[in-house]
């Protein structure tokens, strides 16, 4: 899947990723392959990434995600 994190202060994160967990307001939730559409704000916490095997946080104080596709979109504070 293609990521994409942005903040006021410009890109945070552009790459693959296996699989994404993300904090949102009524708890973690995580994104696979072939999800469905989604609209979801966050709370603050940290994003995880998985891609190869490896894995990367990104902390956020919050924000919106977007699923739309093999496309992940992230807008945070």
């Amino acid at each position: 899947m293609k990521l994409e994190i942005v903040s006021p202060k410009g890109s945070v994160f552009d790459g693959e990723a296996d699989s994404v967990l993300f904090p949102g307001l009524m708890g973690d939730f995580m994104i696979l392959p072939n999800h469905a559409p989604l609209l979801a704000v966050l709370s603050k916490g940290v994003i995880r990434i998985e891609h190869n095997g490896e894995t990367r946080l990104v902390e956020v104080a919050g924000g919106v995600v977007e699923v739309v596709g093999s496309g992940i979109h992230v807008c945070t504070d």
